[in-house]
């Protein structure tokens, strides 16, 4: 069941309580935005679908950097012998590739600072 309250900064808070699930909330700017949010998330319960995205919301590139550290790149990189870590380079390139994908990001960035005008 989809709750929605009007908060004092004039934000709508929508909250979905299902039994059985944790309870969802996100802050919207208009009412109707709150609503098709409430109902996406009601109906993907319904449908057995759901799963909670809060925990990747809070989650930061440099949390995934140093998951990625510590859980992926010692099974799948060597150890190089001048001990330079192989994976930042691969990283650093597939990062690149996915950014290019994003040309308004890319701008973005190059305006507010020269060092990521190469990417």
């Amino acid at each position: 069941m989809a709750n929605f309250r009007q908060r004092e900064s004039g934000l709508w808070q929508a909250t979905v309580r299902m039994t059985g699930y944790p309870s969802q909330s996100k802050t919207f700017e208009r009412k109707i935005d709150a609503a098709i949010w409430a109902r996406k998330i009601e109906a993907d319960i319904d449908k057995g679908v759901f799963q909670s995205a809060s925990d990747a919301e809070k989650t930061s590139l440099s949390d995934l950097i140093d998951r990625f550290k510590k859980e992926y790149a010692p099974f799948h990189y060597r150890k190089r012998e001048d001990e330079k870590e192989a994976w930042r380079f691969q990283v650093a390139t597939r990062v690149r590739h996915q950014i290019r994908r994003f040309p308004h990001f890319c701008r973005a960035v190059s305006m507010k600072s020269n060092s990521y005008a190469a990417v």
